[in-house]
């Protein structure tokens, strides 16, 4: 499983630079990881983080009702509701779901901090897509994994 782990590290690691830079996740990242993760639980019966593959499909759901009311909305794009169904099926829904609360956390002390700048620095804000949902992800995701 360690390699499994370093494998979605470098994967959550790539996800967060591209986005943090593009505001974009390729969908072949999302893609390759549906794919491991689906993979991975059909030969083993559990995830590759190791929760076991009901968790993942639990997660799956979970992740599907907390992102898509918000891309709905359009306040989530697309990329970050697939990003989050990705880390479902390869952590479970535990890591997920702690996954999505350190990405709140993260994006929600973004947005102050990018307020204040606007208020009393004079920045100026981006009509769309003001902070990279999917770099916040994976960076919660990695803390998690740190975390069990």
């Amino acid at each position: 499983m360690l390699a499994a782990e370093v494998l979605i590290v470098a994967w959550a690691l790539i996800i967060c630079l591209i986005d943090f830079r593009t505001k974009r996740i390729p969908n072949a990242l999302c893609l390759v990881a549906i794919v491991f993760g689906v993979g991975y639980m059909l030969s083993t019966g559990s995830t590759a983080l190791g929760a076991h593959w009901v968790s993942a499909l639990a997660a799956a759901g979970l992740g599907l009702v907390l992102t898509v009311p918000a891309w709905l909305m359009g306040w989530l794009g697309g990329d970050d509701v697939k990003l989050l169904f990705a880390i479902a099926l390869l952590a479970g829904w535990h890591l997920t779901l702690i996954s999505f609360a350190i990405a709140g956390l993260i994006a929600g002390l973004a947005l102050i901090i990018m307020l204040w700048l606007s208020r009393y620095m004079g920045f100026t804000l981006p009509r769309k897509k003001w902070i990279p949902f999917g770099s916040a992800l994976s960076v919660g995701l990695m803390i998690a994994m740190g975390m069990s």
